[in-house]
C-alpha cells in the first residue's frame, strides 16, 4: 500500500505538470492485469483524462492476462519487448 501510494503521488505530480495538454502515461507495471485492478492509478488516469496508457513488464505466459483496450476513456495498450517481439510500437 505504501509503496502504491507513493507511486501514485508521483503519477499526480506528473500529470498536473503537464497542465492541459494531452496525457499519455507510460509505466513499468500495468494498472489492469487480469482480474487485478488498481485504483489509486487508475483513478488518477480518469482524473487527469490520459488518453493512452502503455506499459510493459509482462513476458511469457503473463502476457495472456495483458489488458488492452479502454479502460474508462483511456486507451491501455501493453508495450511489453517480448509482446512486440522487440520492435518499435507507434503510440499515436
Amino acid at each position: 500500500k505504501k509503496l502504491i501510494d507513493r507511486e501514485a503521488m508521483r503519477l499526480e505530480m506528473s500529470l498536473q505538470s503537464g497542465g492541459d495538454r494531452d496525457k499519455y502515461v507510460f509505466l513499468h507495471y500495468p494498472p489492469r492485469y487480469g482480474t487485478y485492478l488498481c485504483p489509486e492509478i487508475l483513478d488518477l488516469l480518469k482524473q487527469y483524462d490520459v488518453k493512452v496508457c502503455a506499459s510493459g513488464h509482462l513476458h511469457a505466459e503473463s502476457l495472456r492476462l495483458a489488458f488492452e483496450g479502454w479502460h474508462e476513456h483511456t486507451r491501455h495498450i501493453c508495450v511489453s519487448g517480448d509482446k512486440l517481439q522487440f520492435m518499435p510500437c507507434k503510440i499515436l
